[in-house]
């Protein structure tokens, strides 16, 4: 139910806007649930599980294949609008994105004395400087000598 509740909130973010405000609407969305249900030691839990428990690990990567697909949907998007660079790998960019949101929320669990507002808004930045900047074409470029 969780992953189909998911599935269809990813649907709805706009990929026209361009990958960073997609991605901060799915942290708000994310972490404003986390804050309300409780759901960050569940997740915890199920991750652990997963370690143990193919049929739970099989869950997980369905769950988080279908993440990893609208990410990626992002992301190619973004670079068709001319909003990221051409030489990002959409499926592995998604992956990261992902691994360092993840990362984010296990320190959640044990360190609740993180800014999440503060933490989110310097994720989004970092993300947009280190894979939405397109470079310019004479950036990096090398001047000829006459």
């Amino acid at each position: 139910a969780d992953r189909r509740r998911w599935e269809r909130r990813l649907a709805e973010i706009p990929a026209d806007e361009g990958l960073i405000p997609a991605l901060r609407r799915l942290a708000e969305i994310g972490l404003r649930e986390i804050e309300q249900q409780g759901f960050l030691n569940l997740w915890v839990e199920t991750l652990a599980e997963a370690a143990r428990s193919p049929a739970v690990a099989r869950s997980l990567r369905d769950s988080y294949g279908a993440f990893e697909r609208r990410l990626a949907d992002l992301v190619s998007e973004s670079q068709r609008l001319g909003k990221s660079p051409d030489t990002l790998r959409p499926v592995e960019t998604a992956r990261i994105i992902l691994s360092a949101f993840d990362g984010l929320l296990l320190r959640l669990c044990f360190d609740r004395k993180i800014d999440i507002d503060t933490t989110v808004s310097a994720f989004l930045g970092f993300l947009d400087v280190s894979i939405c900047q397109v470079p310019s074409p004479t950036r990096g470029a090398r001047r000829r000598r006459s």
